[in-house]
């Protein structure tokens, strides 16, 4: 397992160091909108915690 990198892009934009398009935003878990979605309204849910985690886009359930 290689190290963490603390400058990747998730963690820069925990940081604030990169904006983004906030969703939900608690002092645990930071949400938000995908720059380039492969389907409508993809998000990315990112863990606030030392060498945090992100899950894959969330992609919002289909009405019906």
């Amino acid at each position: 397992m290689s190290a963490y990198d603390d400058h990747n892009i998730f963690a820069r934009i925990l940081r604030g160091e990169i904006p983004c398009h906030k969703v939900h935003e608690d002092d645990d878990t930071l949400v938000f909108m995908d720059i380039m979605p492969q389907a409508r309204a993809m998000r990315w849910w990112c863990r606030r915690r030392p060498r945090a985690t992100c899950s894959m886009p969330i992609r919002p359930r289909s009405a019906g």
